[in-house]
């Protein structure tokens, strides 16, 4: 194979990131492989059967940096694999690998905790930019971040999303680092009748800039006016910057893109708060 012109960096230390590839198809997997270490990462172990493929996790879990799983697996659906492979390390960046273009699928695996998509047929481009991506996030920042909330004390956290995907997805991400959940409301309605009794235990507010009843803006000026105390942070697809501006004009102290969002910015967010307290 000649000399390939993608190149990922290397950790701190010197040495190559990791990687675990699963997925049923071994022509496909031996050609990950070959792509992966073209890359100069270094592929620790391999396996075409989802169960099978947790004990060799679990033997490798101090070294396995990220994760490639296959969505479709004869045993098992990938899907259901990501808590359990979180469950032996949190700190496993997973790309779902898929031919599969469902958005249902795609959001679920988010929400369970997926990091990345990769969608077959692929260019060798496109596969790099993706693991180069995870590359550059630093690994030890959730749990630096969850470290932090435990030091000083859980973080409360009420959630205003009328996606029921999304709302969840907010909870998984929140919660693995300590948060607590003190509610998820539907409508502008439904939080503001909640917050009306209880603004004084919530730190944090997300929200959708749009709502089935209120727009979020409004939202946003109410729950300001209540408490100024709570930190809000917008959690939205309508990411234009005239709706970013209008939202921290009225009072919102963070804006979180729906359609770029990374666990890297997110958490930096959250940091940021928690050494405010």
């Amino acid at each position: 194979m000649p000399e390939c012109i993608y190149k990922l960096p290397l950790k701190k230390n010197g040495t190559k990131y990791s990687f675990f590839i699963i997925d049923d198809s071994v022509p496909f997997l031996m050609t990950m492989k070959r792509l992966v270490e073209s890359f100069g990462g270094k592929v620790i172990g391999a396996s075409i059967k989802g169960e099978e493929s947790l004990e060799l996790i679990n033997k490798f879990k101090d070294e396995i940096d990220f994760i490639t799983l296959d969505i479709m697996m004869p045993d098992v659906n990938g899907i259901d694999l990501i808590p359990k492979i979180k469950r032996i390390n949190s700190k496993f960046q997973i790309v779902m690998v898929t031919a599969v273009r469902k958005t249902e699928s795609l959001k679920e695996s988010l929400q369970m905790g997926a990091n990345h998509f990769l969608l077959k047929p692929f260019k060798n481009d496109q596969v790099f930019a993706i693991l180069n991506k995870m590359c550059q996030v630093n690994p030890n920042k959730q749990h630096a971040l969850q470290a932090m909330i435990k030091e000083q004390k859980s973080l409360n956290v009420y959630v205003v999303e009328d996606s029921k995907l999304t709302s969840n997805f907010l909870k998984a991400k929140l919660e693995c680092i300590g948060c607590k959940i003190e509610g998820i409301a539907n409508t502008g309605s439904d939080a503001l009748d909640y917050l009306s009794n209880c603004t004084n235990r919530i730190d944090i507010i997300i929200l959708s800039i749009v709502l089935p009843d209120m727009d979020g803006i409004s939202l946003i000026l109410r729950i300001a006016m209540m408490n100024p105390k709570i930190k809000i942070i917008v959690f939205s697809a309508k990411d234009n910057q005239s709706t970013v501006d209008s939202a921290i004009d009225s009072g919102a102290h963070y804006f979180v893109s729906k359609n770029s969002f990374e666990d890297e910015k997110f958490y930096n967010i959250l940091q940021k708060i928690v050494s405010s307290e």
